[in-house]
């Protein structure tokens, strides 16, 4: 097996806090340190969605996408003000939890 390392086309000046990446996922979904969700293309190369300001810096993301018949399509994020927080896909915060 070959690893392959490329630039992104889509230059950002802001840090990478988190990634996620399912095989049951065509995409990579990606938190940034301004707040966004980003979610790329399985080849990284192309930006497909960016959600708007998720009012927190997120240190851990795990992205739970749709199973079977069950449809759930959310992730959970660990924000560095100690909350828990469930998002839609969109980015619509659907709960919060404090810790």
């Amino acid at each position: 097996m070959k690893l392959d390392v490329t630039v992104s086309k889509s230059k950002r000046s802001d840090m990478y806090t988190a990634l996620s990446y399912t095989p049951s996922s065509p995409y990579i979904y990606a938190t940034n340190d301004d707040g966004t969700l980003s979610v790329f293309s399985p080849d990284g190369d192309e930006e497909v969605q960016r959600s708007a300001d998720l009012e927190c810096t997120i240190s851990d993301v795990a992205w739970f996408p749709t199973a079977g018949k069950t449809v759930v399509d959310m992730f959970a994020a660990a924000c560095t003000d100690g909350t828990l927080r469930f998002f839609k896909k969109n980015g619509a915060l659907e709960k919060k939890v404090d810790a």
